[in-house]
């Protein structure tokens, strides 16, 4: 079997010279030679011609001034081997909606608010209201420390602006720590603010027998 295979190979290398032993044979012939000398002792010798081959018309330049760019016709530059598809040129460039988008776009969020007309993002509290109650914290947080100081507070604390004193009554002050502002109230900062929502409310109970469920 190895020999069969042996002489296959033999014999598809003595085709395959032969082919290219014809192919140059003819093309020597159809070019102008002058002189020829044969080489081997086999049957596959190869005759060698020396031609003389005519240069290109194109290459043959008479009477033309010399051009600097004429030079830079032969090389060849370098180029990138890898070039990103027009896709992922796009998702550099702009972005994708489903990562990072990078186009401007506008925003649905923003609502008007309703007390005092600035915007601010949707679900959110609106910066220019929660400044003015921020602020007006600060002031009753340092009145309650500069009236309570550092004693133990043991009534609860009830804040009373500017002209609502005569709103109250005795038993109020009794029970309750007052601190005075010296400040009217604002408009948007209403009683009910202060109130618990826990108010204590009386149950009424009674006992129900066996016999009176149902």
């Amino acid at each position: 079997m190895v020999y069969f295979f042996c002489c296959q190979l033999r014999q598809s290398r003595r085709h395959e010279l032969k082919r290219l032993y014809e192919s140059f044979q003819q093309f020597v012939l159809s070019s102008s030679a002058f002189e020829a000398h044969t080489y081997g002792k086999n049957s596959l010798s190869i005759t060698v011609k020396y031609m003389m081959i005519q240069p290109s018309q194109e290459l043959v330049h008479k009477n033309e001034s010399f051009n600097i760019n004429s030079i830079f016709d032969g090389f060849l530059w370098g180029v990138p081997t890898c070039r990103r598809s027009a896709e992922k040129r796009m998702m550099r460039k702009y972005g994708s909606p489903q990562w990072h988008n990078k186009l401007i776009l506008p925003r649905k969020d923003i609502k008007v608010c309703g007390t005092c007309g600035y915007y601010h993002e949707e679900k959110c509290l609106c910066p220019n209201c929660y400044s003015k109650v921020k602020a007006e914290t600060t002031i009753l947080q340092e009145q309650m420390i500069k009236e309570l100081g550092i004693n133990p507070v043991e009534k609860e604390v009830a804040i009373v602006y500017q002209g609502e004193k005569n709103q109250f009554n005795d038993e109020f002050f009794k029970d309750n720590k007052v601190i005075e502002v010296e400040k009217p109230r604002p408009k948007w900062f209403s009683k009910n603010l202060l109130q618990k929502s826990n108010a204590n409310v009386i149950i009424e109970t009674s006992t129900i027998k066996p016999h009176d469920l149902g």
